[in-house]
């Protein structure tokens, strides 16, 4: 079996003492626990101890707060594993908070349609299927961009994709969608003059593909 040189083993001992957590993310605990102990595989972090500690100097003071118990009396074994699952339950949302966030709450805003589109996958329960998310997807989109994509025969990602390239084009001057509809003649022209150019763009865009 060969051994380890002393230069490797001492730039192995370099990246655990040099070791530092990402600052804590209460919004996404979850995806924050994920770049952490990517970043332990990395450094060759294994030792409960060293995981737990370094967790702990990561972590706001608002979180200490809410799990003093196991930050001031750890167990004696899986201190790290606990440690985990004390500060998920504190602030991982529950699945009917995500769900509640993905129909009602969560809009597109500044955001890129295929950004929007990521959010709501995060957010989706797993079995959720695409046709559901295109659904409310589309309901989140201008309503110009909506008619357009609803006859376009695409998946959802190369939806997101057209979206992306027509909101940019476009320069993101779109009418917002709204739930209450609108008889305004002068507002519903202006509607359909932007829908011929934008449909125009889908034509163009589609012959550079």
């Amino acid at each position: 079996m060969s051994e380890v040189s002393p230069s490797v083993e001492k730039d192995s001992q370099l990246s655990k003492i040099a070791f530092k957590a990402p600052v804590f993310w209460e919004n996404d605990p979850e995806l924050w626990f994920f770049q952490v102990e990517s970043q332990f595989v990395i450094a060759g972090i294994s030792n409960d101890s060293t995981k737990f500690h370094a967790v702990v100097a990561a972590l706001n003071s608002n979180a200490l707060s809410c799990i003093r118990g196991i930050v001031g009396n750890p167990p004696l074994e899986n201190a790290y594993i606990a440690l985990k699952d004390w500060v998920l339950q504190q602030f991982a949302q529950s699945s009917s908070a995500r769900l509640n966030l993905l129909l009602k709450d969560l809009q597109l805003g500044d955001k890129r349609p295929s950004h929007l589109l990521g959010e709501m996958r995060n957010l989706a329960p797993a079995k959720m299927e695409d046709e559901i998310l295109q659904t409310l997807g589309l309901q989140r989109l201008p309503a110009n961009l909506q008619q357009i994509l609803s006859v376009c025969n695409a998946s959802l990602d190369e939806l997101a994709q057209i979206a992306d390239k027509i909101h940019e084009v476009s320069g993101c001057n779109l009418t917002v969608a709204r739930v209450e509809s609108k008889s305004d003649q002068v507002e519903l022209d202006a509607i359909k003059a932007e829908l011929a150019d934008l449909k125009n763009i889908v034509k163009k865009l589609s012959v550079s593909q």
